[in-house]
């Protein structure tokens, strides 16, 4: 069963395409700065767990989709907002509501980019090492001098 507002709203058809496009075009044309990783990271959690909080609802289809992406916006960003009453969520979205405050805080968000930069860092370092450690071309390369 798809998503009320996917069989709806006619835009939101699109998206997955467009998203695909995005990413691709950025990551080709070499845009892959930091912040973008960063908002990579909140979009794609948001939207893989709002559709996890969504599927999980006790009675199918009881909650909407939109106040499901709201909540998983919400407990992501800290805000504490609700739509809902959460005495009224089961178990499992309320499992999902904690781990995304634990993904959304600051501190694991900043470990995350963080991490991206190392291997950045890493990659571009090893590369100048190998290249300053490269025999010169006429020069045999010695260790001893």
């Amino acid at each position: 069963m798809t998503p009320y507002i996917l069989t709806t709203w006619s835009p939101m058809k699109a998206l997955p395409t467009k998203m695909y496009w995005w990413l691709s075009r950025s990551i080709k044309n070499g845009s892959r700065n930091f912040i973008t990783f960063h908002w990579i990271y909140y979009l794609l959690t948001c939207l893989i767990s709002s559709v996890l909080f969504w599927s999980v609802s006790t009675p199918n289809g009881s909650i909407l989709y939109v106040d499901s992406l709201f909540m998983v916006i919400s407990a992501m960003s800290l805000t504490g907002l609700n739509t809902l009453n959460l005495s009224t969520l089961n178990t499992c979205q309320q499992v999902v509501l904690y781990f995304l405050t634990i993904l959304g805080n600051p501190f694991s968000v900043s470990v995350f980019v963080l991490y991206i930069r190392k291997k950045a860092f890493h990659k571009k370092f090893r590369d100048i090492n190998d290249a300053t450690r490269a025999p010169t071309p006429g020069k045999p390369y010695s260790l001893m001098k």
